[in-house]
């Protein structure tokens, strides 16, 4: 196989970005009392009109903002910025039976939230520390 082929073979497996909008690479960690937060939704809804952007953090409590789902990045603007444990793994009582969902953020972070951030143009790290109260 030519380098050339091989080129072609590669660029066939990455994502089109034809007709996407310039993006930023936006990650960081989020703590809660100052402990990493896993398995916690990143949503960074734009403040003019766009597509919400986010990530799931890892049990480090990192996350990577994706633009689609096979897509990393954000475009560059200004954000407000919700951050939820409602799509965590659900959880059993010893009976097998699901526990009721019960948000361990506080809403200052998610339904009511003032968080906000801008990202910049290239790598952007955006850290958050909650507290949960």
């Amino acid at each position: 196989m030519t380098v050339l082929a091989v080129f072609a073979a590669l660029a066939g497996c990455s994502p089109d970005r034809k007709g996407l909008p310039e993006l930023a690479e936006v990650q960081g960690t989020v703590t809660l009392d100052g402990s990493a937060l896993g398995d916690a939704v990143v949503e960074f809804v734009p403040l003019e009109a766009g597509r919400n952007c986010s990530g799931k953090t890892t049990s480090s409590g990192q996350y990577r903002l994706a633009f689609t789902s096979d897509v990393a990045g954000a475009p560059p603007g200004e954000y407000q910025v919700r951050i939820t444990s409602f799509f965590a793994k659900k959880e059993y009582n010893e009976k097998g039976i699901e526990i009721p969902f019960v948000e361990k953020i506080p809403a200052k972070y998610n339904s009511k939230t003032t968080l906000t951030a801008s990202v910049k143009s290239g790598k952007n790290e955006i850290n958050f520390e909650l507290l949960s109260k």
